[in-house]
């Protein structure tokens, strides 16, 4: 170790075990420690199962059902690579790629609101037919798209108006793109990681548009790849290459310190070893103080035994949520891997959530990715800093590389590297030194080769012969007629070569039986032959055939692993053609298939069950796998036949002999005129409510019948209960009506009459706030709920209380009504003997107050007359106002009161008010009023005097006016 090296790289994560492979293929001397003793730091995959419950300090050892622990290999930080991004090309220009084995991703998927994804279309089929957009907006999407991938910044007649420079907002509004749009855009697509890039120039966003379009173009599915056995194979990879190009390797070896002198490092020491370099670089874990924290990213593992659900049972996806979809300023990000990438046992998936730590419970952030997922076996939560180094490192000549983001893609990653490695050797990194040929020169060989040769094909850096193609496809053909069939997308990866380019010589070479089978190009793209697709049928058959109880498809195409497309025609055939007997129920994604002795047998049971108990419960029906019980039995014995066999209630349905026994006992109920418990004649699953239901199907043709939950009865009962409390009401209303009575005759004797107020409609007759009627009938009540119910129990000692109670609630309104009636009655019959009276009484009083004003009233008349001129009018007029206006008053006092019209009790009435009171009255009454009211506004006395007379007589007022005889009229004179 005591050397001189060009460079020490410190941890073995894939950034530094990069940076090692390309320095040491760059002639550099290369010593490359870690303190672990495994390759990848803080991306490492660990190995076996126990491992990764270690590493989160679980105490608990792995479920058996998991399997063996060394056929798991779970990454700490997985990540998917770019089929055409710069980590690919890492690989292959410096050749690491023969020591790994990848496999393609499956599928992207983007997240929208209310919690549903959507695959994002590879294809233009699955453009065509995707739910992500409407029509209007797959058209603007299609053509930003085709805009996009033709934009190139040396020429402006590609641009359509927008220059590099201009911001990417600007590209969106000429295409008139909605926000769900621009957010499937900027995240799925540009992979960015919040809306910032909006405002920046859009060259660089475009450019991330085309890696996309281009890494799609590879494999068909998505644009991600990713490595047999997990990420850790990568570094792993990068180390080899290092070591071949003279590169040291030191694991398990600590890093004690850094040794600087004059601000510039020097070396690197280890317990009482130096190793003495110009150049440091690594991961921050090893500089503390050369780093600043930006962040924390929250990660969670999470052991699936099932592929993410919507996702057509992916092996591998990736799924993002952009922020504005869930209210966040960071995108949250899904990756799943599965045990067809040898990462976990059989049957198992791996799937990584992550996103930055926006809140104090970052966990929680997580929630809406980890909805997603469906069930969790086991989840491992994690929260780590991010950090970035203090400067560039020019100076001290130490690299620190920057900690790994939340993306589920390697972009950023060698992003970081390409920058350290321009750092560090002072020029912009060249994929083509590993030629050691000038890339121009290259470009200009090949332009001329494919110029003056049409044998020859370029396509994405690499030149295709023609015979090459031609060898491709018979070798190709020899896989099929081997086989049976082969996928284009595996065809793809293992031939390095995009669908698009493999499907035109594929069907060039079909045409000229190069090739013997026929391509389906749908779905997944399927290339077979006949002779397979007849024992792809004959398999489907079988399985079918043996199957006695209902199978989900989805579990069958995983575990045959048949073709989806393929096996979904197929199974419709037979089932149309009646090879296989059975049916398929749901949607195509979550069909099952439902086979016709599986049927028949629930419908045996059922039939049996009815015919031998009289009835079948629904939970008994759920569990025998009947998904919809009530339909069920509604389909099957409701028909219009045997419409009156069956009741369905809502535990049960019930036969024709529990209903004939529920018959018998509403006739017996309704010929004794008694009560019966309907309960003991239902099956024990039934509930009072269900008898209830049953019971109310007579009310309709039997109205005298009365139901009490599972107790019926009938109306003559329910008199007989009234009935019984009639004497009673008669003895209460008895002592009720003495009390009220005698209450209202004293509240009329302290009250004057005057004070009562009118009330209701016009000329109606009123009752004041205290009018006894009004409180006393009223508020009386005849017996409480609970006196009734008491009472009822004494009559009826063998009913049940609850019934009797019911029975009380139902007619205690009925007794109420029947009380007040009969206090009213007592009431009336007392008050008719009293009022005859009263009248007289008032009738008297009335006489003697008119007899005494209208001897004076005579007198004063007499007098006026021994005057003349205008004295004689103005006494007139002022007899007028006064005793004639009072006398007028008394009497149509009396006639208002007597006819209930309110009259003023405060002051005196003018005329105006007096006519209005007139008005109230009835007609005849009304215009003989009328006219003496108008006779106070007059100017002589006497025409007031005859008209009052008349209104005297008996035919009105019946009041009697006595001559004034002559001694009493001389003395007053």
């Amino acid at each position: 170790m005591d050397e001189k090296y060009d460079v020490i790289v410190l941890g073995t994560g894939l950034k530094e075990c990069i940076l090692s492979g390309l320095l040491s293929v760059s002639g550099k001397k290369v010593l490359h420690m870690d303190r672990n003793k495994y390759y990848g730091g803080a991306s490492a995959s660990l190995s076996p199962l126990e491992e990764l419950y270690k590493h989160f300090a679980r105490e608990e050892q792995p479920p058996q059902q998991m399997g063996r622990g060394r056929d798991w290999n779970v990454d700490l930080i997985p990540k998917f690579l770019m089929a055409n991004g710069q980590l690919v090309k890492l690989l292959i220009h410096s050749g690491v790629t023969r020591y790994l084995e990848f496999k393609s991703v499956e599928g992207s998927y983007v997240y929208r609101k209310g919690g549903k994804i959507h695959k994002v279309p590879c294809n233009e089929s699955e453009a065509l037919s995707s739910s992500l957009m409407g029509i209007m907006e797959k058209r603007r999407f299609r053509n930003f798209v085709v805009w996009a991938s033709d934009y190139d910044e040396k020429n402006p007649g590609t641009q359509k108006g927008i220059a590099p420079t201009a911001p990417m907002k600007a590209a969106f509004d000429k295409y008139g793109l909605d926000q769900n749009t621009i957010d499937f855009i900027g995240h799925a697509l540009a992979l960015y990681r919040d809306d910032k890039y909006i405002k920046e120039p859009c060259g660089p966003a475009i450019k991330r548009i085309q890696l996309y379009s281009e890494s799609i173009q590879r494999y068909g599915k998505s644009p991600y790849l990713y490595p047999l056995y997990g990420l850790g194979e990568l570094p792993q990879g990068f180390a080899r290459l290092s070591a071949i190009y003279g590169g040291t390797y030191m694991l398990d070896k600590p890093v004690d310190e850094i040794v600087y002198e004059g601000g510039k490092v020097v070396g690197v020491k280890s317990k009482d070893e130096v190793a003495h370099t110009d150049c440091v670089i690594g991961d921050p874990s090893y500089f503390t103080d050369r780093v600043n924290k930006t962040g924390q990213v929250v990660r969670c593992i999470c052991i699936l035994s099932h592929p993410i659900p919507n996702t057509k049972d992916a092996l591998s996806c990736q799924i993002i949520i952009p922020q504005n979809q869930v209210g966040r300023n960071s995108d949250i990000y899904i990756s799943c891997v599965s045990f067809a990438h040898n990462v976990s046992t059989k049957g198992y998936y791996l799937a990584m959530v992550s996103t930055n730590v926006e809140t104090s419970n970052p966990e929680e952030e997580l929630s809406p990715g980890l909805a997603i997922l469906g069930k969790i076996e086991q989840k491992f939560v994690s929260v780590q800093d991010i950090f970035e180094p203090t400067d560039n490192g020019l100076e001290s000549r130490v690299f620190v590389s920057k900690s790994y983001d939340a993306t589920t893609h390697f972009e950023t990653t060698c992003d970081d590297v390409v920058d350290i490695f321009q750092r560090v050797t002072g020029e912009p990194f060249d994929f083509t030194k590993a030629l050691n040929v000038d890339l121009s020169h290259i470009e200009v060989r090949i332009s001329e080769m494919i110029k003056h040769d049409r044998s020859l094909t370029l396509l994405h850096g690499e030149i295709i012969e023609r015979t090459y193609m031609q060898h491709l496809c018979e070798e190709i053909g020899d896989i099929i007629e081997e086989t049976g069939e082969a996928s284009l997308a595996d065809l793809s990866r293992n031939f390095s070569l995009p669908i698009n380019f493999l499907v035109k010589h594929i069907e060039v070479a079909l045409e000229n039986n190069t090739i013997r089978g026929q391509l389906d190009k749908s779905d997944t793209g399927i290339i077979f032959t006949e002779a397979y697709v007849k024992r792809y049928k004959s398999r489907i058959r079988g399985v079918f055939n043996a199957v006695t109880v209902p199978m989900a498809i989805s579990s069958v195409v995983t575990e045959g692993k048949y073709q989806d497309k393929l096996f979904n025609a197929v199974l419709q055939q037979l089932i149309s053609d009646r090879d296989i007997c059975g049916y398929l129920k749901g949607r195509q994604d979550k069909a099952v298939y439902i086979p016709h002795i599986y049927v028949h047998n629930q419908n045996k049971w059922a039939d049996s069950f009815l015919e031998a108990n009289g009835f079948l419960e629904y939970d008994a029906l759920s569990r025998l796998g009947i998904d919809d019980p009530r339909e069920f039995v509604s389909r099957r014995y409701c028909d219009d036949e045997k419409s009156g066999d069956i009741l369905l209630l809502s535990t049960c349905c019930v036969g024709k002999a529990v209903i004939s026994r529920v018959e018998g006992v509403v006739e017996e109920v309704l010929g004794s005129g008694e009560w019966a418990d309907a309960m003991p004649l239902l099956p024990s699953p039934c509930t009072p409510h269900d008898v209830e239901l049953l019971l109310k199907n007579y009310l309709s043709v039997q109205p005298d019948l009365r139901i009490f939950g599972s107790i019926l009865t009938t109306k003559t009962f329910m008199h007989n209960c009234c009935d019984l409390f009639k004497p009673t009401v008669a003895e209460r209303a008895e002592k009720t009506a003495s009390g009220r009575f005698s209450d209202a005759l004293l509240l009329k004797e302290r009250k004057p009459t005057s004070s009562r107020k009118g009330g209701g409609r016009k000329g109606g007759r009123g009752r004041g706030p205290d009018d006894p009627e009004e409180h006393g009938l009223k508020a009386t009540s005849f017996m409480s709920l609970e006196e009734i119910a008491t009472e009822l129990t004494k009559s009826f000692p063998d009913c049940p209380t609850g019934f009797l109670t019911d029975v009380a609630a139902k007619i205690e309104s009925s007794l109420q009504e029947l009380y007040v009636r009969k206090v009213e009655e007592c009431i009336s019959t007392a008050s008719q003997d009293t009022s005859a009276s009263e009248r007289r009484k008032r009738h008297s009083e009335l006489q003697d107050k008119v007899q005494a004003l209208w001897n004076m009233l005579q007198l004063f008349e007499k007098a006026t007359s021994q005057f003349e001129g205008d004295t004689m009018v103005q006494l007139n007029r002022f007899l007028l106002r006064t005793v004639c206006s009072d006398l007028f008053i008394l009497l149509l006092r009396y006639v208002a009161e007597d006819n209930s019209v309110n009259f003023p009790s405060d002051t005196a009435p003018n005329v105006q008010v007096q006519q209005k009171i007139i008005d109230l009255l009835p007609t005849p009454m009304k215009k003989k009023l009328t006219s003496v009211n108008m006779a106070l506004n007059g100017k002589v006395a006497a025409t007031f005097l005859a008209l009052f007379k008349e209104l005297c007589e008996e035919e009105y007022c019946g009041v009697l006016l006595k001559k004034l005889e002559k001694k009493k009229e001389s003395n007053l004179f």
